[in-house]
């Protein structure tokens, strides 16, 4: 596009350029960098304006502190609340609200129950216990604290309660918090010199409503907006919204969702009511470190638009001066240069129509006055060049006649033709001489070369021949070696079936010889049992055979004692019969006695009767030892009996222990062969199954043999047609040789 142009219009376009392109970047630079610095300095200035709004609120809960110690430690306050003289109390109070500008004041006793209140005469119920009760503790509290609806009303306090104003994108709050109330509150217990508690001292400045504070900040921050808010609801504001100021707004769902939910401070442009801001805000938390509000400072964006504008415009003004204060400089530059080019352009004009004694006349040392310097030079070269161009035009007319006539020659056949070499300038004659001799001796080279050629082409023909009838009958074992590969590896495979059924077999053996070992183990086992159980009997046959005895030594031992009973028996019937006799002989001499012998007739008579009872039971006490006597010689005799079977028992057990010993050594022995038998057919399974993989690999390379020799039989194939070839292009050559050696012949050299 550039091209049409001029270089005065490119020069001036290209200047305008260069001093455009940098006041743009420049001024965007320093737009961008002074928007940047003006931020930074805006929002220092709202953390500053936000540090001093904390400042003003802790200033003012100071101030309630530094009050309520003075009225708490006031002596005739303590003394009336010692006294609980209400009366003197309430005036208190009702003082101390008034001076420290409070809400309200409540004085409260021991037990955390209200004593006076500022605002009615109420009395004896509780009102923020859990914070009088720390107060009664000795602790001094401050703070914000949120005062539920009840507690509102009880201060009597409804006016600051405040209604929900919808707002386009506010944020999602309890419909009731307007009825409560946010409060700066301090307590601290009433004690005496000697630390006694008598009570505790509470006041609050509800800030509902209550634009002092907010109008402080704004008047310390330089005019800085400011807002309090209870939860996302705004108590205290100097926001206006229509004219008034924006209380019962809530803020928007960003905002709440940072600041109250995540509790974390938000810095950045909010729509605010109904306006743009640049704002931050930050968490308020109560006396218990819980969030239940947030501190609002802002200024609006249109203050901030109206300071970045003003940098634009100055930014702007100063990139239009400096363009035209460019441009001039621009023309000037142009000018100086494009002359002295206008008048090298009309001198090279002139020398293009062949006028080749002009100069160029430009009077300066810059790179144009060079360029004519060499303009200038230029044109003396080419008036230099034209004058050898003709020298040169007439040797080269008498070189090309000399050229033609001994080409002329050579195309005829003769190679003895040579250009003449006697001019000055014969370098060209020189080399075209030396390329014929060269070619001459080509030539001759040629027609020797081709002779030999001729000759080692029927040597080739006849090795062709013999290679040709070596193919043959390497084609001719190769299909044999492939035939008996072929026929080995059918018999490999006969064989390797074979050896698998063998192998097939030996798994069997093993198998079969593995459960024999298993069989032999479980019978091994079961002999060494029956041994132990044979011992075992032989053991309780033996104790039997003991038992016994003693048993037999028992009886003989109780039939020698019931012989004594009977002798004890015989004795004390021999004394019963004299004790019967006695008694007659009594009963007798008692009937002489008449009457007086009487009651002595009748004891005889009962030592008769006892004797013959006595008599009986001997008889009977006889009858038993004899039976006893019996059956003691009979159980003796069994025990015989028995003692002479266990001692046969004992000899068969023993017989029965021999056998098992026996069975015990032949099922060692057993196991021994079938353990032999087990580990020679894991061995002989292991062998076959090794020459089966041996004879596999075999048929492996048998196969593979097979294909060799028939690759080898198909390449022997080919190469008898490639030999054939070869012979084809062989009579090919010697024909072309033959013709070479024709057309050779016909040079003269």
């Amino acid at each position: 596009m550039l091209k049409k142009f001029k270089i005065s219009t490119k020069l001036m376009i290209m200047s305008i350029f260069i001093i455009l392109v940098p006041m743009i970047i420049l001024g965007a630079m320093t737009y961008h960098s002074v928007s940047n610095t003006t931020e930074e300095m805006l929002q220092k200035n709202l953390e500053s304006a936000f540090r001093t709004a904390n400042s003003v609120i802790d200033g003012r809960l100071h101030e309630l502190s530094e009050m309520l110690c003075v009225y708490a430690d006031d002596p005739n306050f303590v003394k009336y609340m010692e006294e609980k003289n209400k009366e003197n109390v309430r005036e208190y109070v009702i003082d101390f609200k008034e001076e420290a500008d409070a809400d309200f004041v409540v004085a409260f006793d021991t037990d955390g129950k209200v004593f006076a209140r500022s605002n009615n005469n109420l009395s004896g119920d509780k009102e923020l216990y859990d914070l009088v009760l720390k107060a009664l503790s000795g602790n001094k509290i401050s703070g914000f604290v949120v005062l539920d609806e009840e507690t509102m009303k009880k201060e009597g306090l409804e006016h600051l309660q405040l209604e929900v104003i919808p707002t386009p994108g506010m944020a999602n709050i309890d419909e009731d918090v307007g009825k409560k109330g946010l409060a700066l509150v301090a307590i601290e217990p009433i004690k005496d010199e000697n630390d006694n508690i008598y009570g505790a001292l509470l006041v609050a400045d509800v800030l509902n409503k209550d634009y002092t504070l907010v109008d402080k900040i704004s008047e310390y921050t330089g005019g800085k907006l400011a807002t309090i808010f209870l939860d996302g609801l705004r108590v205290t504001t100097n926001v206006e919204k229509d004219g008034k100021r924006a209380v019962g707004t809530v803020v928007s769902q960003e905002v709440y969702d940072e600041v109250i939910k995540e509790g974390n401070p938000y810095v950045g442009r909010v729509f605010v009511v109904n306006d743009w801001y640049l704002t931050e805000y930050g968490p308020i938390k109560d006396i218990n470190g819980k969030i239940v509000g947030m501190l609002f400072v802002g200024v609006p964006e249109d203050e901030a638009i109206v300071l970045m504008n003003d940098i634009r415009n100055d930014v702007v003004s100063a990139g239009i001066i400096g363009t035209l204060f460019g441009v001039g400089i621009a023309l000037i530059v142009s000018r100086s240069i494009v002359n002295p080019i206008k008048k090298l352009e009309e001198v090279a004009e002139e020398a293009t129509k062949g006028n080749l004694n002009v100069r160029a006349e430009v009077e300066s040392d810059d790179e144009i006055g060079k360029l004519a310097e060499a303009f200038n030079e230029m044109i003396d070269n080419v008036n230099k060049a034209l004058e050898e161009v003709k020298r040169r035009e007439e040797l080269a007319k008498i070189l090309i006649n000399d050229l033609r006539n001994v080409m002329t020659r050579i195309a005829n056949g003769d190679l003895t033709a040579r250009m003449n070499e006697s001019g000055e300038k014969n370098k060209i004659q020189k080399l075209v001489n030396r390329a014929l001799d060269q070619l001459t001796e080509m030539i001759k080279m040629l027609k020797e070369e081709t002779d030999e050629l001729n000759n080692e082409l029927d040597v080739i023909k006849e090795e062709l021949n013999r290679v040709k009838e070596i193919s043959d009958q390497v084609t001719d074992a190769s299909s044999q070696v492939a035939t008996a590969a072929t026929d080995q590896s059918n018999k490999l495979q006969d064989l390797t079936q074979e050896l698998e059924h063998t192998v097939q077999l030996s798994d069997e053996t093993l198998k079969a010889a593995e459960e024999g070992v298993s069989a032999i183990n479980e019978v091994e086992e079961k002999s060494d049992e029956g041994v132990k159980n044979v011992e075992n009997a032989i053991e309780t046959m033996q104790r039997i055979a003991n038992v016994i005895d003693e048993l037999g030594r028992a009886l003989e031992d109780l039939g020698k004692k019931s012989q004594k009973i009977n002798e004890i028996t015989a004795l004390i019937k021999d004394i019963a019969e004299q004790t019967g006799l006695l008694a007659l002989n009594a009963s007798i001499e008692a009937a002489r006695a008449g009457e007086a012998g009487r009651g002595f007739a009748v004891v005889a008579s009962e030592i008769k009767n006892l004797a013959e009872e006595i008599g009986k039971s001997i008889e009977d006490i006889n009858r038993t030892v004899e039976e006893i006597r019996k059956a003691l010689d009979k159980t003796i005799d069994l025990g015989l009996t028995g003692k002479n079977e266990v001692d046969k028992g004992v000899v068969v057990i023993d017989e029965v222990n021999k056998a098992f010993l026996k069975i015990k050594e032949a099922v060692d022995k057993t196991k021994e062969v079938i353990e032999n038998i087990k580990n020679a057919a894991k061995t002989s399974a292991d062998d076959v199954e090794q020459a089966l993989k041996h004879i596999q690999d075999i048929a492996s390379i048998s196969e593979e043999f097979a294909a060799t020799a028939e690759e080898l039989t198909a390449s022997t194939e080919e190469l008898n047609g490639a030999i054939d070839e070869i012979y084809k292009a062989t009579e090919k050559i010697v024909d072309i040789s033959n013709k070479l050696k024709e057309s050779a012949d016909k040079f003269k050299t």
